[in-house]
């Protein structure tokens, strides 16, 4: 039952990281986005501001780079980057 349980935290832990990566690149899309909308000059939704629009684009991508990132877990990709770990 101890290994479950390192298992379930060692995939948390996963998750925490991955949610951490796909936010930071979310950020990036909406940063270079809004950058990109403020030099052309382009409206990107009518009625609404490109910053809500843009936010609403980020989410989207924040929510599909995540489950991207969460369908690659691996054990193994732990034991591959990790030569300690390998049984001897």
């Amino acid at each position: 039952m101890r290994v479950e349980r390192l298992l379930r935290r060692l995939k948390l832990e996963f998750v925490k990281v991955n949610l951490l990566q796909a936010a930071l690149d979310s950020i990036l899309v909406f940063l270079g986005a809004n950058l990109a909308t403020f030099f052309v000059g382009l409206n990107v939704m009518r009625g609404v501001s490109n910053a809500v629009a843009l936010a609403g684009m980020s989410s989207v991508f924040l929510v599909a780079d995540l489950g991207f990132r969460a369908s690659r877990y691996r054990l193994e990709l732990f034991e591959e980057r990790n030569p300690e770990l390998k049984r001897r």
